[in-house]
């Protein structure tokens, strides 16, 4: 479709003093990011978010033990984790093979991963603003806090989730529902027992303040020792994982992914 928009004609001999314009491309973006920029853009904002967090949060803590300070930093905090796996994740993307199958289908099932994963930070944080530490938080702490924080969960994570619906290529296998469970299942699962075994492992010192135990609360009913409460979030929190796999994958069309046998790069072929 052509739309027509009138001009100031320099030419008074020219007829008609009219532009013709093509609608498909009048609010066309000027600038087209490729796939590289995306990832490119991910792991520089998930980089800068961890520094800003680890000053922000570690730093009364390594005035007593910078070692112990980082460990707890890299350990308790989920959203840390995502950041990790989802640098990894983009570097990977970057450095692998678009001929290798193999390699494309792990890295498919690593794309839901850190989707899921890049989701439940933002549901988490999103929540945690509604509680009264939240909006605590909202008031009491610096407008740099603020900056760095809402780029972390409202502008990076999402930015990932973009990314895995445009980019991503998943297997058809992979989006069957028993295989999302296997595929999310072992990260919150590390992340538990990681966080235990830092908590058995500490020494005491660098477990209470100005360090942190754990940061998901319910973690503590295992201190507590109330196995029933914590057996009922475990359970949660692998149907949330598998049921947040789900729905992100539900939209989501499967790649044709195709195997390559080895003989065609063969030199004698």
């Amino acid at each position: 479709m052509l739309v027509v928009f009138k001009t100031t004609a320099f030419n008074r001999s020219a007829t008609p003093p009219y532009k013709i314009i093509n609608k498909k491309n009048f609010m066309a973006f000027p600038i087209k990011l490729r796939k590289k920029d995306y990832l490119l853009t991910i792991i520089a904002l998930n980089v800068f978010c961890c520094i800003c967090s680890f000053f922000f949060n570690c730093n009364k803590q390594w005035e007593i033990s910078f070692a112990s300070s980082l460990l707890e930093f890299l350990i308790i905090h989920w959203c840390v984790w995502n950041s990790i796996i989802t640098i990894v994740y983009s570097i990977k993307e970057l450095l692998t093979n678009k001929k290798d199958y193999q390699a494309k289908k792990k890295l498919g099932n690593f794309g839901i991963v850190v989707a899921v994963s890049n989701f439940t930070s933002i549901v988490g944080f999103a929540s945690f603003l509604f509680t009264q530490k939240g909006m605590n938080n909202l008031v009491t702490k610096p407008i740099s806090w603020l900056i760095y924080s809402a780029i972390w969960h409202f502008i990076s994570m999402p930015l990932s989730i973009f990314y895995f619906f445009k980019y991503t290529e998943i297997d058809k296998n992979s989006l069957q529902k028993k295989n999302l469970f296997y595929t999310v299942l072992p990260m919150p699962i590390i992340f538990f027992l990681a966080n235990l075994a830092r908590r058995m492992l500490m020494e005491k010192i660098y477990l209470d303040k100005p360090f942190s135990k754990f940061m998901v609360w319910w973690f503590n009913y295992f201190e507590n020792q109330e196995f029933t409460y914590l057996f009922f979030w475990i359970i949660f929190s692998f149907f949330y994982f598998w049921l947040a796999a789900f729905l992100l994958t539900r939209k989501k069309k499967p790649a044709k992914l195709i195997k390559i046998p080895l003989m065609f790069f063969s030199k004698h072929h």
